[in-house]
């Protein structure tokens, strides 16, 4: 009887813990011309998908739209917003003008 409890409490355990990992959203951006924004998603396998959305300084609505879907299908895998260190994001030198980037980080609670 113990050893099935044993079994039983052990594949509770790993059925919970089995999408476990962080995965990663990072939107890179321009404030200036050439206007682009593109969100790289990398999963905790370490795949990664890149999907070009409207920038937001040339249409704020249709960028919340794209952003907010992208976001919605981590979530419906099973992932939820978690706290992110201090520090992630900024700013770096791409030729003469600057790229930004911010990042969401997602967890299997």
């Amino acid at each position: 009887m113990k050893q099935l409890l044993i079994i039983i409490f052990m594949t509770l355990t790993s059925a919970s813990y089995g999408q476990s990992g962080i995965v990663i959203l990072t939107e890179e951006f321009t404030l200036q011309a050439p206007l682009t924004n593109t969100v790289y998603v990398t999963m905790p396998n370490g795949t990664s998908t890149t999907t070009s959305i409207t920038p937001e300084s040339s249409n704020l609505a249709q960028h919340d739209i794209e952003l907010n879907n992208i976001i919605n299908s981590i979530i419906s895998q099973g992932y939820k917003i978690i706290e992110a260190p201090a520090g992630w994001g900024g700013g770096y030198p791409v030729g003469t003008y600057y790229a930004y980037t911010r990042r969401i980080f997602f967890g299997n609670p």
